[in-house]
């Protein structure tokens, strides 16, 4: 049998967290119920780390196309078993039945269904092992109990429901993470809702999303976004295998074949969301050569880059042409997005600076400090998912007229936190 460490490569970022193990993941099996899209996703980010074996039951929902692609050929994640089950959660004696041919560590509810989530619930006493559940009802909620609330008919119908999924998906994936390989810095998670409520429709904007990096943010924003907008993607760097655990719409033939990232992200969109408008660049985009983004005309652009400079040049681009930047940053177990309106406050202004003395810090920091770059930081796919997600959050609110949107941040352990008000159409809005 083909084992998540066949090709240690894929993990060596996560690896370099202190404490991580990544053989404990590679011998644990997850057991998840509901194939809707938040079930989906987790199993992604569950693969993404390369936990070893995953299984998937439930009806199928509006997440098979996703699912093709995840288990499909070639599978992003080749050493990861991943085992769908597509049929109805119907008796405890059904599910002990799929999992009795091995260990389980996890079961995770991600079903919208009252009677199923009970189930899995009493699934896992049967086994003794951790439970930990969540729905995308009222704008997400994830605990260790069986959630009081599920998403409606309607509620699972609406355009975005990736996005709270998103966010779903990731809350399940790090609380699974600390089950399976606990840090020493851990904190215990919350449980609650994520407040993730996305306006209903998204308005279109004037022009296409422009998402320049795609990179542990951009993929994901480059998906969820896919369904709605028209995109234009930018990113100048190819695919490596040790970014694998967190860049997530690549496989591994990509990274071996050194595929550009926006020519690998634009044939997994595709391969998803086959109606999906996708251009590419393949350029590094420089104050001196902006000529790229005016040719394209965005409505909104989206900065998933990793160094400073290219973010004050794209804040700097928005401010000068009256379009909307969203920004998307990550720490090894941190997520934020802030949002610099047409004329607004700038993204410099609302980090205090951050971003003009990071930009001073890496000019004086010799490369030859910093070996690989970025693939040289510890990273893992969490983060990265709920990054997106809130950007994602952002960029419809914008659309639909909210303007003074706050930061909005995300902490291991912790529900994701914003402060402050916003605007809509000249009205508060909390």
């Amino acid at each position: 049998m083909v084992t998540a460490n066949d090709d240690p490569a894929l993990f060596d970022r996560q690896s370099l967290i202190s404490g991580w193990d990544q053989a404990k993941l590679a011998s644990a099996c997850v057991f998840i119920g509901g194939r809707t899209i938040a079930g989906a996703y987790l199993a992604w980010a569950l693969s993404a780390m390369g936990v070893g074996s995953i299984i998937l039951a439930g009806a199928p929902f509006r997440a098979q196309r996703f699912l093709a692609w995840l288990s499909g050929d070639p599978r992003p994640y080749p050493g990861v078993n991943l085992l769908e089950y597509p049929s109805d959660i119907e008796s405890v004696w059904r599910l002990t039945w799929m999992v009795s041919s091995g260990k389980v560590d996890v079961v995770c509810s991600a079903t919208e269904s009252a009677f199923e989530a009970a189930i899995l619930e009493v699934v896992a006493k049967d086994l003794k092992v951790p439970y930990c559940a969540g729905t995308v009802a009222d704008g997400g909620w994830c605990g260790s109990t069986r959630p009081t609330e599920l998403a409606s008919h309607e509620e699972l119908l609406r355009p975005w429901l990736g996005i709270t999924a998103l966010a779903v998906a990731a809350q399940l994936a790090d609380r699974v993470r600390q089950t399976i390989n606990p840090l020493p810095d851990d904190v215990e998670q919350e449980d609650g809702h994520l407040g993730m409520d996305v306006p209903l429709a998204g308005r279109p904007v004037a022009g296409p999303v422009a998402i320049v990096g795609l990179g542990a943010i951009g993929t994901f924003v480059g998906l969820e976004l896919s369904r709605q907008y028209g995109l234009f993607l930018v990113d100048h760097d190819r695919i490596e295998l040790s970014n694998m655990n967190r860049q997530t719409l690549f496989s591994a033939d990509d990274a071996r074949a050194q595929l550009h990232k926006v020519t690998a992200s634009k044939k997994s969109i595709r391969r998803i969301v086959p109606r999906a408008t996708v251009r590419k660049r393949a350029q590094k985009i420089t104050s001196s050569d902006s000529k790229i983004l005016r040719q394209q005309r965005p409505g909104v652009l989206i900065s998933t880059v990793d160094n400073a400079k290219a973010r004050i040049m794209l804040q700097e681009y928005g401010a000068a042409h009256g379009i909307p930047v969203v920004q998307g940053s990550t720490g090894v177990f941190a997520a934020d997005a802030y949002v610099q309106d047409a004329h607004g406050t700038s993204l410099d202004e609302q980090l205090h600076g951050a971003l003009t003395t990071a930009v001073d810090r890496e000019a004086r920091t010799p490369r030859e400090r910093r070996p690989g770059g970025c693939a040289g930081d510890p990273s893992f796919c969490v983060p990265g998912m709920w990054a997106g997600a809130m950007v994602c959050r952002r960029l419809v609110q914008v659309s639909e007229g909210y303007r003074g949107l706050p930061a909005h941040h995300w902490r291991s352990g912790s529900l994701p936190m914003e402060a402050g008000t916003a605007r809509r159409d000249g009205q508060g809005v909390a």
